[in-house]
């Protein structure tokens, strides 16, 4: 069935279905388009943190609160805390 023959037989119905099904495309490109970012800018961080946090535990701690709006650093933030907190048990 041509594209046409369809609207005509779909009536009002066709139009809002097409502006819909186009929004939907756009908003789950968009969405795609996100998470990529958020996906790769966090790995790059926990890669940072996880080099530095023994040589220099502030400073990636700091690194991890800076960015505590990506979904993973409040996980990757508790486990630095604990192991700062074994670290300084073993110390003393």
């Amino acid at each position: 069935m041509p594209i046409d023959n369809f609207f005509r037989a779909g009536g009002v119905v066709a139009w809002p279905l097409l502006a819909f099904s186009l929004a939907a495309i756009a908003l789950i490109f968009e969405r795609l388009v996100f998470w990529s970012r958020v996906n790769l800018r966090q790995k790059r961080l926990i890669r940072e943190v996880l080099r530095s946090f023994y040589t220099q535990p502030d400073r990636a701690m700091q690194r991890l609160r800076n960015n505590a709006d990506l979904p993973q650093e409040e996980l990757e933030r508790r486990r630095a805390e604990e192991l700062e907190r074994q670290r300084q048990a073993e110390e003393q």
